[in-house]
């Protein structure tokens, strides 16, 4: 295999790790929604932590294999699709840090009220479904596929 095939593996697994650490982020998020008592929010929301980590290997990754990749095959950096999945990496990340931070918060509230009666708070449930934290990153995830459908497009 030559260099850019290599480069390129590399690249389209970087990109499998970002997208499905995002869905598996996305499913448990559901999953911390839809419980009802705060031992078990505190419990997933914790274990959100995982596929976040692969989101941020997955887009490091990512992004160092598609600079390599220009590099190696003398892309200009000027071309439409390059700049946009560069714009779009960045809006996903800020978005998906934004409403990350929002999560944050709620697993902290959980972990305190796990310690107590564990009865289901209303005030958690208003937490864990924050409009603001679930918007944020489902609109970082539709960002994310916004950078799949350009990778595969390419305009020029």
């Amino acid at each position: 295999m030559s260099s850019v095939q290599w480069l390129l593996l590399a690249h389209l697994l970087s990109a499998f790790t970002f997208v499905s650490g995002a869905v598996a982020a996305g499913m448990i998020q559901i999953a911390a929604i839809r419980a009802e008592r705060p031992t078990d929010v505190a419990v997933l929301l914790r274990l959100v932590q995982v596929p976040v980590a692969l989101v941020t290997l997955g887009a490091l990754a990512t992004l160092a294999f598609g600079f390599a990749l220009v590099h190696q095959l003398h892309l200009p950096n000027s071309l439409l699709w390059i700049r946009l999945a560069f714009v779009f990496w960045i809006l996903s990340m800020v978005l998906g840090g934004l409403g990350g931070r929002r999560g944050r918060h709620a697993r902290e509230y959980a972990e305190r009220m796990a310690g107590g009666e564990d009865l289901p708070e209303p005030e958690l449930r208003r937490l864990v479904a924050d409009r603001w934290s679930v918007g944020l990153s489902t609109a970082s995830f539709v960002v994310v596929l916004g950078i799949i459908v350009l990778m595969v497009w390419r305009p020029t």
